[in-house]
């Protein structure tokens, strides 16, 4: 924080970051949203019915044992991808066992950029439900991109990129039951992924695609070091 007031500018990944840091005192011709790029598949993958993917680092911020307890409370046939490793990893292990999700639930540990491009393409849809106040949450647009809506707590900077009922489902941040409900009706209705997935995929292509992000990106550095 103390070098941030020497920077001609800042840039930050959400207007939920920009407003933190003015509050914090830094003047708001100063800090300038930009998100990061997205990779963008030449089409959209159709993905494996039931399937749910959870990527990410496996401790309490992210939100893992919040998703296993909900899938605990899933009626319906699903299987469940955990990707990612982290000091949680065994904890979470032993809570899907205790909840009876062995078979549905599959730790898979850290992935290549091109296994969890495997896992975005085969899954059904994304959950994301980390209790933090996220600058962003890249993977959430990230599985978007191949055309998977999400359903996410709706914490920081999450809300600017997932629109509820729109290109996903949005939860209040902590809530098992309606990330339960959120996941069933996901679950429940090939028609309603279809078409939250096509509006997820069309939003990362106008507003996170590398030929939209990167001129911005040259604008900036233009007009910081011709001022």
């Amino acid at each position: 924080m103390r070098a941030l007031p020497c920077a001609r500018r800042v840039l930050v990944l959400s207007n939920y970051v920009r407003d933190q840091l003015i509050r914090s005192g830094l003047p708001e011709n100063q800090v300038t949203v930009l998100p990061p790029w997205v990779d963008l598949p030449t089409e959209s993958d159709t993905g494996d019915d039931d399937r749910i993917l959870f990527a990410g680092r496996l401790n309490r911020d992210k939100g893992l044992p919040k998703l296993l307890q909900a899938l605990s409370l899933i009626n319906r046939p699903f299987k469940a991808i955990i990707a990612g490793d982290g000091p949680q990893r065994g904890e979470s292990e032993q809570l899907a066992s205790k909840l009876g999700l062995e078979r549905r639930v599959e730790f898979v540990g850290w992935l290549t950029k091109d296994e969890i491009r495997m896992q975005f393409a085969r899954c059904s849809f994304l959950v994301f439900p980390s209790l933090l106040a996220e600058p962003f949450g890249l993977v959430g647009p990230e599985a978007m991109a191949h055309g998977k809506p999400v359903v996410a707590f709706d914490g920081g900077g999450v809300t600017e990129w997932l629109l509820n009922g729109v290109n996903g489902i949005l939860v209040r941040t902590g809530d098992t039951a309606g990330l339960a409900t959120a996941i069933q009706q996901l679950l429940s209705s090939p028609n309603l992924r279809t078409i939250l997935g096509r509006a997820a995929r069309n939003l990362v292509i106008e507003r996170f695609d590398q030929r939209v992000v990167l001129p911005k990106l040259m604008q900036i550095y233009h007009a910081a070091v011709n001022s």
